[in-house]
């Protein structure tokens, strides 16, 4: 009572008679593809740009109004880290030419892929890690400074521990964030 159809038998074969190899990628397919990735690296750049632009703007705001040393001093690095970090930004994403020729073209956007993958897998060191001295420089100039007028010292401090907690969780939270796209672009 031996039956030869079993199901094992059958994917075997289905297994079998899969093609062996790919089929050879399409130019047009790959220049695509790489002039999609420009268009992100160009979004990419200008978003980051305006948002460090927000930074530095509060930065400004906070070196001109509020008092303290230190919290000038944090919101001074505060804006320095802000520009540089638009120079990272732009240096890491800024698009270039998508080559004609097929073999450059597809080099370049292996290249620059790999570059992707290496700025979302270090980017956390020079995006997010620059900013903990800034909050605690801020921190600590605002708790040692003067309450503002009307507050009390208690509701003040309430409010500057709440303040870092939050900033600190946005900047876990955007570690995480970073690491997500690190492992997206990893598995491409």
């Amino acid at each position: 009572m031996t039956d030869d159809s079993s199901p094992s038998s059958d994917l075997k074969a289905v297994w079998r008679s899969q093609p062996q190899e790919l089929p050879p990628m399409v130019l047009e397919t790959v220049r695509r593809d790489a002039r999609r990735l420009q268009r992100r690296n160009l979004r990419i750049v200008i978003q980051e740009t305006l948002a460090a632009l927000v930074v530095v703007g509060i930065g400004v705001v906070y070196v001109r109004y509020l008092p303290g040393l230190l919290v000038k001093a944090g919101s001074a690095l505060m804006v320095a880290w802000a520009l540089t970090y638009i120079w990272i930004v732009r240096r890491a994403f800024s698009p270039g030419r998508v080559p004609d020729d097929a073999a450059a073209c597809l080099d370049c956007h292996r290249r620059e892929l790999e570059r992707r993958l290496y700025v979302a897998r270090r980017g956390w060191r020079w995006a997010i890690l620059p900013m903990i001295p800034i909050v605690g420089l801020i921190t600590i100039g605002r708790w040692f400074g003067p309450a503002p007028p009307g507050r009390p010292v208690f509701a003040d401090h309430l409010v500057i521990v709440v303040g870092a907690a939050f900033v600190l969780e946005s900047l876990v939270l955007a570690a995480l964030w970073m690491q997500h796209r690190a492992d997206k672009w990893r598995d491409r």
